[in-house]
């Protein structure tokens, strides 16, 4: 299939995955096996609040005489509901534990940790058709922010649990790839739009020197080859050759070196 016509309408939210990031932005693989972040579960509303563009009014005689728009003081935003309290995802999102006592398990909130809450990358989905009212997927891909877990009240509704997300502007795409004003338009940006014929998938492995074959999810496996493109996070770059796909995976002719970091955007 030719590229997404880039027309589209959506409605509900489908899945959102959370990866924490490791401090130099890298995703958190720790072995061959694929890695493919937190998957909320029971999302119900990703709810999008874009920066405005700041006015700069020029009054004179009684009316406006010429307008100056400004780029947005503000970060782009974002909120999560979903409908389960998953306390081992608030704990890694608090930079805390979960923890037991007796056969009860835990997760402390309100605590000296505030601010400390790891970076992450986000993926939100949701079902779409385009123009010529043809399924298709639209997503948000966030590769700097902050998803603050949020408590849930307990009254006669049932429980919906939040995250408040704030964005950064970053300078490169997730899997490591700068910006660049030839390719994107621009040098940083807080979120990507995007369209595809299949739901956006991310997995990320990690090299070891001697595994030349790195397989995708059982359960998610690629809709077609034409849809993968796996990267080299540390060079930014994308593997064009020496690399064979399927849609099980990817072989690599020669092994990629051992704690390579190894990511591939596709489709399932």
């Amino acid at each position: 299939m030719a590229d997404t016509s880039g027309i589209l309408w959506g409605v509900d939210v489908y899945e959102v995955v959370v990866f924490p990031l490791n401090s130099d932005g890298s995703l958190q693989a720790v072995d061959t096996s694929p890695y493919e972040g937190l998957s909320m579960r029971g999302p119900r509303a990703f709810d999008l609040t874009p920066s405005e563009p700041r006015v700069v009014n020029n009054p004179g005689a009684g009316r406006i005489l010429d307008v100056i728009y400004l780029p947005a003081n503000e970060a782009d935003r974002a909120e999560l509901r979903v409908g389960y309290n998953n306390q081992a995802i608030k704990a890694k999102l608090s930079a805390v534990k979960k923890f037991s006592v007796g056969e009860s398990t835990m997760v402390m909130r309100g605590t000296d940790q505030q601010g400390n809450e790891p970076d992450v990358a986000i993926i939100a989905a949701q079902l779409a058709k385009d123009e010529n009212k043809l399924k298709r997927w639209h997503y948000y891909m966030i590769p700097r922010a902050r998803a603050i877990p949020l408590d849930s009240p307990m009254n006669e509704n049932a429980l919906e649990e939040r995250y408040a997300i704030t964005m950064s502007p970053s300078t490169t795409h997730i899997w490591g790839k700068e910006l660049t004003i030839a390719t994107e338009g621009c040098l940083e940006a807080g979120y990507a739009d995007g369209m595809s014929e299949g739901r956006p998938k991310l997995v990320a492995w990690l090299g070891d020197g001697t595994e030349t074959e790195f397989l995708f999810p059982t359960n998610y496996q690629a809709i077609a080859t034409g849809k993968i493109s796996v990267f080299d996070f540390v060079a930014g770059t994308e593997y064009t050759a020496g690399i064979t796909k399927a849609t099980t995976g990817v072989t690599f002719a020669v092994a990629p070196a051992n704690n390579l970091l190894i990511i591939a955007k596709y489709e399932y």
